[in-house]
Parts: C-alpha cells; sequence; structure tokens
C-alpha cells in the first residue's frame, strides 16, 4: 500500500516536471501565470 502511494507520488512529480517544462517553451501560458499570481497576491494583501 505505501509503495503504491510512493509511486503515485512520483508520477505526480513526473507530470508537474514535464509540465514545468511545457510552459517554459510556452511563454504566453507563463506570462499569463505570473499575472495570475501578481493579481492574487495583491488580493491577498487587500483581505489582510
Amino acid at each position: 500500500m505505501l509503495l503504491q502511494c510512493s509511486a503515485n507520488a512520483a508520477n505526480t512529480r513526473h507530470w508537474k516536471f514535464g509540465f514545468r517544462q511545457y510552459t517554459r517553451k510556452n511563454g504566453f501560458f507563463l506570462a499569463v501565470q505570473q499575472k495570475i499570481r501578481k493579481d492574487f497576491v495583491r488580493l491577498a494583501l487587500l483581505i489582510s
């Protein structure tokens, strides 16, 4: 059971790494992501 969980975690990590490489190639998506992050930080500062 534990082995299965670690295998799933490894698959997730691999998927995230692949997704990061994909977004690095795709500068547009990266820019959108950064804009969303900036807006989110601004919103968090307003709330606090």
